[in-house]
């Protein structure tokens, strides 16, 4: 099962940056492709199914920015989760403008796959903003996992696990509260190590008995989407047949 996730930052770039994108998700062939600050156009190819977060309103002022102006008439969505399996179900999240999570029944095992993007505007707004995405972002992974064991959270966590970086959401605290939430749950961020990463890979220990979870690695870079510090990441993970 390929997993490939990028945050396209609404596809506002050049002609050439569109291009290799595109060109470089579909080469991907991923099973399940996890995009975030997404367009509802975003060209992809081959995926029958899609899980959209509720799209942002166009019509107003939504959270301190026009959207519709923004983006020149795009409808805006935070998450989306393109796939070639049949979600079995879409499971509630606390802020449906932010997150979006679906379960799938993947090789015999049932994997519930959650998007998120915490810090919708970055640093700007925290208190406003970041922190209610972040305090429902606790309170999603908790009603998940009750539900099933077998997570994987992928999101815009605007927040980089190195300390030296000194990349995080400050006013909310959320390295350590993102720490403290995996720890609690017995989690692991598996691209917590990657340098200038904000963008991360999040999976229940539980899971991780079942599958076998290489290191995510990336298949465009930070130069290529002219979007420091994203870019996108890919993993291969093997279902244990036993």
């Amino acid at each position: 099962m390929r997993i490939a996730y990028i945050n396209v930052d609404w596809f506002k770039k050049s002609i050439n940056t569109k291009s290799l994108i595109q060109e470089r998700v579909d080469a991907l062939n991923a099973d399940l492709l996890i995009v975030l600050e997404n367009i509802a156009s975003f060209p992809v190819k081959e995926y029958p199914e899609v899980c959209h977060s509720q799209p942002l309103p166009t019509d107003k002022v939504f959270q301190y920015l026009d959207y519709g102006k923004y983006l020149n008439g795009e409808i805006p969505i935070r998450a989306s989760i393109y796939s070639k399996y049949v979600p079995k179900a879409k499971i509630k999240v606390a802020n449906p403008f932010s997150s979006v999570c679906c379960l799938y029944d993947i090789e015999g095992i049932e994997i519930a796959i959650y998007a998120c993007v915490i810090g919708s505007f970055g640093i700007r707004y925290q208190k406003e903003i970041a922190m209610p995405e972040l305090q429902c972002f606790i309170k999603d992974v908790d009603t998940i996992l009750q539900l099933n064991k077998n997570l994987i959270v992928v999101g815009d966590l605007n927040t980089s696990f190195i300390t030296s970086e000194k990349r995080e959401l400050t006013q909310v605290n959320s390295r350590e509260e993102i720490l403290n939430l995996v720890e609690k749950y017995n989690m692991d961020i598996t691209t917590k190590d990657l340098a200038h990463c904000i963008d991360h890979a999040i999976i229940s220990r539980y899971l991780s008995t079942k599958v076998t979870i290489p290191k995510f690695t990336p298949f465009i870079n930070t130069l290529e989407l002219k979007d420091s510090p994203h870019f996108g990441l890919v993993v291969d993970i093997v279902v244990d047949a036993k």
